[in-house]
């Protein structure tokens, strides 16, 4: 495993330069890490933070809490489910979660994550419920849902299979016709 940890500051950007400005927040199991981006291009990065930074912040990572344009946080799924809209209803997520096993100590999300499907998943609750006290959950999405909608601008062709490794994941991506297969 490594305890790798990169950081990077724009030495002209500082906390007051915000408000134009957009937060990334990819968080982990025990960690997270985190973007501040602008037109001019990235601002700040850091990963492999401990999560006890986003309940009692020190003073080197106060961005983080400073205002922002907008702010996406990715979540850290531990079960999903797509379905597609042709079946999907609102009042229908507590059935379709039932395929995720979810347990008392879980919370479960449900968002859109492309023009054919939904997608519902489930977050620990202590993560979901650290999330809540800083950000508004509204800005949180489905982890993989950046590098899914990547590959499917993209055009891939049906026999393409999409790799994502991260950590001690490993996920799988095909389309077919143009549409999320798996």
């Amino acid at each position: 495993m490594s305890n790798q940890n990169y950081h990077y500051r724009n030495p002209d950007f500082y906390a007051g330069q915000t408000d134009g400005c957009t937060l990334l927040v990819q968080l982990g199991a025990v960690t997270f890490s985190y973007a501040v981006i602008s037109e001019a291009g990235l601002q700040a990065l850091e990963d492999n933070i401990s999560l006890a930074e986003l309940i009692e912040p020190s003073e080197a990572h106060q961005l983080i809490f400073s205002n922002y344009k907008e702010c996406i946080i990715g979540l850290p799924q531990n079960g999903f489910t797509f379905v597609l809209y042709g079946l999907f209803k609102p009042e229908l997520v507590t059935d379709f979660a039932r395929f995720l096993d979810v347990k008392s100590e879980e919370k479960v999300f449900s968002q859109p994550l492309d023009n054919h499907n939904q997608v519902i998943y489930k977050v620990k609750e202590s993560i979901a419920d650290i999330i809540a006290e800083k950000f508004d959950l509204k800005n949180t999405v489905f982890p993989a849902k950046g590098w899914i909608n990547a590959a499917a601008k993209n055009k891939p062709a049906n026999n393409e299979i999409f790799l994502n490794i991260e950590n001690d994941k490993v996920s799988l991506l095909n389309f077919k016709d143009g549409k999320l297969r798996f």
